[in-house]
């Protein structure tokens, strides 16, 4: 729940990210971290395009970058190619990358290598969706017992209902069987929305030291203006929680520490001054409800339900 912080770990200080070091994942292998992520190389000014790049970082926080692993695949995918995720099998790498084809449509590139520093490509993954958006972001993969749950973000997606994709980008999660690298499948039981949250993005798990599936989100989105922009201070991280899988859902749960942070409790009246910012609530209700939240500034919010609308 605490962090400290040690400085900025990756430079865009090479030929190969000169133009940023962006989304990746951290493999841990013995006594050192695995850094992969995406660097954007300037071919001409204002424009470039990625690939995917290995650093090492030890022990007492110091990185070493080794050099590009994936370069930028033309023939198949636009610039908008980003974000690997790895898994292991036995003595097998795999790597997945977020995508966009030439004829705009979100695909799921999939790469193999017996080294974490070589990859070849492999194609792409079928998960049974050949129209849903035009970019497969932030893909998240991860193996739990008999289930491989695929967790991404596509871009470009919009519902006719008021309830779903109202997020500049939404995040969607599908639990089904490990995928078969052998055909390049994913078969799972449909996909659901992560979190209906605005500020919900670009989610990455891992597996903590006593077994547990932690989430951490991105408070925030590139597309959207903050207050703080003007400061060059911009969105956080989410609250971890707890990730467990039901069926072919996941559930998410806040994780045990947060119950630490708690010293004190208050028994609510009908209308109540909260002492602290930070707060949790805890309510029994009927068959409808509404309550609202209030600043001294005038600045409201209501959160309502009926047996109807949840």
């Amino acid at each position: 729940m605490h962090f400290r912080d040690r400085g900025v770990a990756l430079y865009p200080d090479q030929s190969y990210d000169q133009h940023g070091c962006h989304t990746g994942v951290a493999v841990v292998e013995g006594e050192k971290l695995n850094l992969l992520y995406t660097g954007h190389l300037v071919c001409e000014p204002d424009s470039g395009y990625p690939t995917k790049v290995l650093a090492v970082m030890d022990k007492e926080g110091k990185v070493e970058k080794k050099g590009v692993v994936v370069d930028y695949n033309p023939k198949h995918y636009t610039h908008n190619m980003r974000d690997p995720v790895t898994f292991c099998r036995g003595d097998d790498y795999f790597m997945l990358i977020g995508a966009e084809s030439h004829e705009h449509q979100g695909k799921l590139a999939l790469y193999h290598g017996k080294r974490i520093d070589d990859f070849q490509y492999r194609g792409e993954v079928d998960i049974g969706l050949s129209e849903f958006g035009y970019m497969w972001e932030c893909p998240n993969y991860y193996e739990d017992a008999q289930n491989g749950v695929l967790i991404f973000s596509p871009q470009g997606v919009s519902s006719e209902s008021k309830y779903d994709f109202n997020n500049v980008f939404s995040v969607v999660y599908m639990v089904g069987k490990p995928i078969d690298t052998e055909n390049n499948k994913f078969e799972h039981h449909g996909y659901f929305e992560l979190d209906k949250g605005f500020d919900f993005y670009a989610p990455q798990t891992y597996c903590d030291n006593e077994g547990r599936r932690i989430l951490v989100g991105w408070l925030g989105n590139s597309k959207s203006e903050y207050p703080t922009d003007s400061n060059y201070w911009a969105h956080m991280l989410t609250l971890p929680r707890e990730l467990k899988i039901e069926g072919n859902k996941l559930l998410q749960i806040p994780i045990a520490e947060l119950a630490k942070l708690r010293s004190s409790n208050e028994e609510l009246t009908a209308q109540h001054q909260l002492k602290s910012p930070a707060f949790e609530l805890e309510l029994e209700v009927g068959s409808s409800f509404s309550f609202e939240f209030a600043n001294e500034r005038g600045d409201t919010m209501t959160f309502s339900g009926t047996e109807q609308e949840w």
